[in-house]
């Protein structure tokens, strides 16, 4: 199963990644700034809608959605993203635990 698919366990994921970094000698316990790439990005935005404890984030080419592909979907000529699930399907899905933005 993807992260997509899973987003409590990808910001919990995030959440434990971030804690653990505040553990190394070099990092200030408290403030935290990050950049990420692709994936990276997307995940920085994830923690940012999780509320996690960051005080400044950059993201190049992240996605600013976090829906997976819907299943099933048949290839379309515009890209990858139109395979992606829409907010209402993202929502009746019910095989998907939603996660909460603060």
């Amino acid at each position: 199963m993807g992260l997509l698919r899973t987003p409590v366990f990808w910001r919990a994921l995030m959440a434990a990644w971030l804690d653990h970094a505040r553990t190394h000698p070099a990092v200030h316990p408290k403030h935290a700034g990050a950049i990420g790439y692709c994936l990276g990005g997307q995940a920085l935005l994830e923690q940012v809608r999780g509320g996690h404890d960051i005080q400044a984030m950059c993201s190049f080419h992240g996605l600013l959605h976090s829906r997976p592909e819907m299943p099933g979907r048949e290839e379309d000529p515009r890209g990858s993203f139109f395979r992606r699930m829409t907010a209402a399907e993202f929502e009746a899905d019910e095989t998907i635990i939603k996660a909460p933005n603060t």
